[in-house]
């Protein structure tokens, strides 16, 4: 969690690594596997394949359609940080992160796809950079 000299300047100077993270921890729990830099997969396991096997795996609420993952935490880090402070952050500014450190497309198309213009696009991605500030400080003045 930054602290200090880390949290001067622009939030972006200290968010951009750790959404960086928070993006590769969401597509490696979204697809099942990390890819590295080199292009090889590491497969985090299988999901569970007949109800039985479900059953065997979450017991009793196997069918109460309750969302369980199969390894200790999706989250670790500095992803986790940004998972936190995602919380109850306008879908707008939602959107421009996950467009912005989730796609691999330009700048321009992605806010195309969300229906803005550049401008546009690059203000509600600053105050998602403010948002994630004020929580995150917010979390750390909490700690003392």
């Amino acid at each position: 969690m930054p602290t200090g000299k880390r949290m001067a300047g622009h939030p972006k100077e200290w968010l951009h690594p750790m959404l960086k993270s928070w993006a590769e921890q969401y597509v490696r729990a979204r697809n099942g596997y990390r890819t590295f830099a080199d292009g090889t997969r590491h497969f985090d396991g299988w999901p569970v394949a007949t109800v039985l096997a479900k059953i065997r795996e979450d017991g009793e609420g196997a069918g109460q359609g309750m969302r369980r993952q199969s390894y200790a935490e999706v989250y670790a880090g500095d992803g986790l940080t940004i998972w936190r402070a995602m919380d109850g952050m306008r879908i707008d500014l939602r959107e421009v992160l996950y467009a912005r450190y989730l796609s691999r497309q330009p700048i321009r198309q992605q806010a195309q796809n969300l229906g803005l213009g550049e401008r546009d696009y690059f203000r509600l991605l600053d105050n998602a950079f403010h948002y994630l500030e004020g929580r995150i400080s917010a979390a750390i003045a909490c700690k003392g």
